[in-house]
């Protein structure tokens, strides 16, 4: 029964990606039970996505799961063994290089991608921090390579559209008549379209459907509202119905982050240290601030005066440390002022670091600014007036005076 049971190999992504793809793989595998087979999905695991997957299938774990480059073959020698015992084989995935299982395997395969990398990745780049986006441009030509193997091996291309199917084709190097079209099914008993007198006679106060998540920003939601409003001076009747998940609120956001920091912390004990220093980083604003200045925005905080208040305050900081030494080597009694400081890093540490949670130490921050640009200049005078006594003296000299 068990060799029965994978029969048919469906090697995909992680389904606790969710979204899209794991839409495309369960649309996948119900339409192979339909006509008589038992499909069993297998991945490779990806931290940090933590949970137990919303299917059963086989899942296999590396050492080196978040970085694809190397993780992606380790996972394929893993899954190998199931790959090679299967009667049929299938990569469907949003992108083919998640199953590079199957392009090493030695089977006959065949394979049904949402789209290429490229084009994920020109989506996905612009909301990645500066890390993630310098990672990315160092693991993409190994990645590519992954992809058009797996696309180039199988016996079979699939596209989930004609769009689809041209970045499809031009990341394998295929012509696109090679590429077939399969697109996801979508319930017609279900969603059938109206009569036409009734479509006809909605138009004068239409609903528009849009389909997405809000939290997701490769699905532009702020562009369709902004377009929504534009369509609402021309048919003011219209109506806009957003179809997917909300964005979380503030609290709701940080519950989630919380939580997730929580399972990650537990099953990563030794990268602690790595995201206790980013945190005290993040709380002084010297760590991917252009993301975090982005994030607050969307806390109903303009981007532009959050960048101008990130550079305002990166630029005392060197004050500050030099005030704070030219106030100690004058025997000042800083502990009060640095208890702050401490108090403040040591928050961010042990709960979420932002730069909004180091208010509390600002005063600080300007009183030791303060000190070492009087100090600055005090120093600048000093040394003008040192230059204007030289100049004077050159003169002197020159025109034979004392």
């Amino acid at each position: 029964m068990a060799a029965r049971a994978r029969r048919m190999l469906v090697l995909t992504q992680d389904p606790r990606f969710e979204g899209g793809a794991l839409a495309q793989l369960e649309a996948f595998l119900l339409g192979a039970r339909r006509v008589g087979e038992q499909p069993v999905a297998a991945w490779a695991e990806r931290p940090p996505l933590a949970g137990r997957s919303p299917l059963s299938g086989i899942a296999v774990r590396t050492r080196f799961g978040r970085i694809d480059p190397i993780g992606l073959p380790l996972a394929a020698r893993r899954l190998a063994a199931h790959a090679k015992a299967a009667g049929q084989l299938w990569v469907v995935a949003a992108t083919a290089h998640y199953g590079l299982a199957a392009a090493r395997s030695g089977r006959p395969y065949a394979c049904w991608v949402g789209t290429s990398l490229d084009a994920e990745w020109s989506a996905r780049r612009p909301a990645l921090p500066a890390f993630r986006r310098v990672a990315l441009a160092g693991f993409a030509p190994v990645l590519r390579r992954y992809e058009r193997e797996v696309l180039q091996g199988a016996s079979r291309v699939y596209a989930t559209s004609p769009y689809s199917r041209a970045r499809v084709a031009d990341a394998a190097g295929m012509a696109e008549a090679d590429v077939g079209v399969l697109p996801i099914a979508v319930d017609t008993d279900r969603f059938a379209p109206l009569a036409d007198p009734e479509w006809s006679a909605a138009l004068a106060r239409p609903t528009l459907a849009f389909v997405g998540r809000a939290d997701d920003p490769r699905k532009n939601a702020p562009m369709l509202l902004d377009a929504f409003a534009q369509v609402r001076r021309t048919v003011p009747d219209a109506r806009l119905r957003f179809v997917g998940r909300p964005g979380l609120s503030e609290a709701e956001s940080a519950r989630k982050a919380r939580d997730h920091g929580i399972r990650y912390a537990r099953d990563h004990l030794s990268r602690l240290p790595l995201v206790a220093s980013v945190r005290a980083l993040r709380v002084w604003g010297l760590y991917d601030p252009i993301r975090q200045s982005r994030a607050d925005a969307v806390e109903s905080r303009h981007e532009g005066w959050q960048v101008l208040g990130w550079a305002y305050s990166v630029a005392l900081l060197p004050f500050a440390v030099a005030g704070g030494l030219l106030l100690r080597r004058r025997g000042q009694d800083l502990a009060p002022m640095l208890a702050v400081i401490f108090g403040v890093t040591l928050l961010a540490v042990l709960s979420w670091g932002n730069q909004r949670f180091g208010l509390p130490a600002e005063p600080v921050v300007l009183v030791l600014a303060a000190a070492g640009l009087q100090a600055a200049a005090a120093a600048l005078a000093r040394r003008r007036r040192s230059d204007e006594r030289d100049a004077s003296r050159s003169l002197n000299a020159a025109n034979g005076g004392p």
